[in-house]
């Protein structure tokens, strides 16, 4: 892919998808990067997880940063 999925994601705003909205109630849940707990993922059986983990899960060692609400809030609409 040429650009990321965050700025993929911004294009597919500008642009018509009449058939995705009339056909999915959550078509705009879609149109945004999601976010993951890459540094809390240690082991598969993680993955059988029926909720989301807690917000400090979310920590980035390789940022030094923690998710923020708005996006947290995104992870549990999802």
């Amino acid at each position: 892919m040429s650009s990321g999925l965050d700025k993929l994601t911004i294009i597919l705003k500008g642009t018509r998808f009449e058939n995705m909205k009339t056909h999915s109630k959550n078509f705009e849940l879609c149109l945004r990067k999601d976010v993951f707990p890459y540094d809390w993922f240690d082991c598969l059986e993680k993955l059988t997880e029926e909720q989301l983990p807690p917000k400090e899960a979310f920590f980035s060692k390789l940022i030094d940063s923690e998710i923020s609400d708005e996006d947290y809030e995104h992870a549990q609409k999802v």
